[in-house]
C-alpha cells in the first residue's frame, strides 16, 4: 500500500510528538517539537483544501455521507482544541504556576490517543 506524503509526514510528526511528550526537558526543546507538530497539524487542511478537487471528492463520488469522513473531521475539531486548551495550560507553566502540571500532562495523553486516531483516519483515507 502507498501511502501519501502527507500521511507520511503526519506518521512522522506522531512520532516526534511522542518522543517530545517522553523527554520534556530541556523545556525549550519539548515547547519547540510540540509546536511544530500542532503547526503542520494545523497546516495539513489547508494544504488537502488548496491540493485536492473537494466538490468531486465529497459531492460527485458521495463522499460527504461517509461515517470515516465525518470522523475524522469531528476529531480534527476535538484535537484543536485540545491544542488550544494545552498552549493555554503550558502558557501557564511557562509563567510558574506549576498548579495546572497535573491537567497539562492529563491533556497530553489524551492528545496523543486523538491525534492517533486522526492519524489513523487519515490514513484510511488518503487512498480516495
Amino acid at each position: 500500500m502507498f501511502l501519501s506524503p502527507v500521511a507520511i509526514g503526519s506518521i512522522l510528526t506522531y512520532i516526534l510528538m511522542l518522543v517530545g511528550w517522553r523527554f520534556p526537558r530541556p523545556r525549550i526543546w519539548h515547547v519547540g517539537v510540540m509546536a511544530i507538530c500542532m503547526v503542520y497539524d494545523v497546516c495539513v487542511p489547508f494544504y488537502l483544501y488548496f491540493a485536492r478537487n473537494w466538490p468531486h471528492i465529497l459531492i460527485d463520488k458521495g463522499e460527504i455521507l461517509d461515517f470515516l469522513v465525518w470522523m475524522h473531521v469531528g476529531l480534527d475539531i476535538l484535537l484543536f482544541t485540545l491544542y488550544f486548551m494545552q498552549i493555554r495550560e503550558g502558557i501557564r507553566l511557562w509563567k510558574g504556576d506549576m498548579d495546572v502540571r497535573t491537567l497539562h500532562r492529563q491533556q497530553a495523553k489524551v492528545i496523543l490517543w486523538v491525534r492517533l486516531l486522526v492519524v489513523l483516519s487519515g490514513v484510511l483515507l488518503a487512498p480516495r
